[in-house]
């Protein structure tokens, strides 16, 4: 499939401002496989994206060649980042990918894309019952709806995606949707 950003005009958004609580340091810049986490998200929407940003309001992703975009709302997950995403992105689309998926391929990405239907506000991948909205697609016209929310202090992805015209599609690769939370999930993984 031949890399789509002039056809359709997508935005990469990677979201890399969580607290990497459980890792107990910033996990978008541990190497992993001689790269760096956050760089395999990076690599893997260039291709298909006119423009790729960085969702962080950490100092140390300044040092990237890419755009940063700051979360209006402190403290509320991801809901902030996607919402940060929309409001910057001068396309359409947008697609979302975790800081911490180095598993991500460039077939699972075509595959998202390959789902976009004009009416359709977002684009959900499911492995058996488990939804992975930070791997999907959102319009920018959703963003009433997710501003909405956040006033309501409601910043669950799951009743956002119930409130919008959802497209869920089922992805049998499990790998894609792999992340690296803990040490023990990055030993874990540097075998595979």
């Amino acid at each position: 499939m031949k890399a789509q950003n002039d056809i359709l005009g997508i935005t990469g958004v990677v979201l890399a401002g969580g607290e990497s609580s459980r890792m107990e340091e910033d996990k978008s810049l541990i190497l992993f496989r001689k790269k760096k986490l956050i760089d395999f998200s990076l690599i893997a929407l260039k291709p298909y994206c006119k423009e790729v940003f960085i969702s962080s309001s950490k100092i140390v992703h300044q040092a990237f060649d890419y755009k940063i975009i700051k979360d209006e709302y402190d403290n509320i997950g991801p809901i902030a980042g996607i919402h940060s995403a929309l409001k910057n992105a001068t396309t359409d689309y947008v697609i979302i990918l975790p800081c911490d998926s180095p598993m991500v391929k460039k077939q699972f990405i075509e595959f998202l894309i390959s789902e976009i239907v004009e009416d359709i506000d977002a684009i959900i991948p499911k492995n058996k019952e488990l939804l992975e909205p930070l791997f999907g697609i959102y319009h920018k016209r959703i963003l009433p709806v997710i501003e909405k929310q956040i006033i309501r202090k409601d910043y669950k992805l799951g009743h956002l995606i119930e409130k919008i015209n959802t497209k869920i599609i089922e992805v049998q690769d499990r790998s894609c949707f792999i992340n690296i939370n803990t040490k023990s999930d990055f030993q874990k993984y540097l075998s595979v």
